[in-house]
């Protein structure tokens, strides 16, 4: 028996790979596509008036969260040139846990010029669940990515402090010669219960983040850029701070609830699209 191994626990191995490429032109197409369970995909989509070239992909589960002993994988390339969107179907449940945790790694890769962008709705923390990620981004020459994630916590018994077990999620970006960029990790425990604590928590269930990553950006004028889109948004905190080594500005958010998260998202999505490739969007992603 392996030390530090629980036997008791049947992990769940899912994988997803999906590569795109531009041809025809301007178009970028999904060039691969491997999807096993829990994992599945629409075909894409080009519903963008303001950036008809871009494919959107719809990632969907067919498990219905995340459980004890999931591990799951998902691999994203966007070639030369190529730009393409990723999303989700919906919120992703993390069911409670009588012991093991789950994990999920993401790897990104964007080759010169390219584009990728990587929305994912809430993650939402049920009582004693425990969720472990890993997101890891390659960019090259000139190229660029947004990735926006949140999560909330749900007690269906309405008690007044979180009761999850262990969030803990990791992003990190290099270039192509595997030179650091970026690294941002954070661990969010079950926290103690005292007064202060519990009332914070009450009052803000929901945080959310926002990366646009571009070495060759003006870092200065995205990071204005994005503080004039969240301007005028209440009931939240929301700050914008430049990324180490001039790659960027990421943006994050603690509100009340889930739909507040998603305008500062929405937003400083927007934003960022726009100084990063110049297109504006012209589609909503909130549902």
């Amino acid at each position: 028996m392996n030390a530090g191994v629980d036997t008791a626990l049947s992990p769940r191995q899912g994988r997803a790979e999906f590569r795109f490429e531009r041809r025809e032109g301007e178009r970028t197409h999904l060039a691969r596509n491997y999807a096993a369970y829990p994992f599945h995909v629409t075909r894409p989509l080009y519903f963008d008036a303001g950036w008809p070239e871009l494919p959107t992909l719809v990632l969907q589960s067919a498990s219905g969260g995340l459980f004890q002993g999931d591990r799951l994988s998902l691999a994203i390339s966007v070639g030369e040139g190529a730009a393409a969107q990723i999303t989700t179907q919906s919120a992703t449940k993390v069911h409670s846990m009588e012991r093991g945790h789950a994990a999920q790694a993401t790897r990104l890769e964007v080759e010169a010029g390219g584009h990728l962008e990587l929305i994912a709705d809430a993650t939402i923390l049920f009582p004693d669940c425990h969720v472990e990620t890993t997101t890891t981004l390659s960019l090259a020459e000139g190229a660029s990515a947004i990735i926006a994630d949140s999560f909330l916590w749900h007690d269906p018994k309405a008690g007044g402090a979180p009761n999850f077990t262990l969030m803990a999620a990791s992003v990190e970006a290099r270039d192509d010669r595997e030179r650091l960029l970026v690294l941002d990790r954070y661990r969010i425990t079950r926290p103690d219960d005292d007064a202060a604590t519990r009332a914070f928590w009450s009052d803000y269930k929901a945080q959310g983040t926002l990366y646009a990553v571009a070495p060759s950006t003006d870092s200065a004028a995205l990071v204005e850029s994005l503080r004039a889109a969240l301007q005028g948004i209440d009931g939240c905190y929301a700050a914008v701070s430049a990324l180490p080594n001039d790659a960027g500005a990421y943006v994050r958010a603690l509100a009340p609830e889930g739909n507040t998260i998603r305008m500062v998202q929405e937003r400083a999505w927007r934003a960022s699209r726009l100084a990063l490739t110049g297109r504006a969007a012209q589609i909503s992603w909130r549902k």
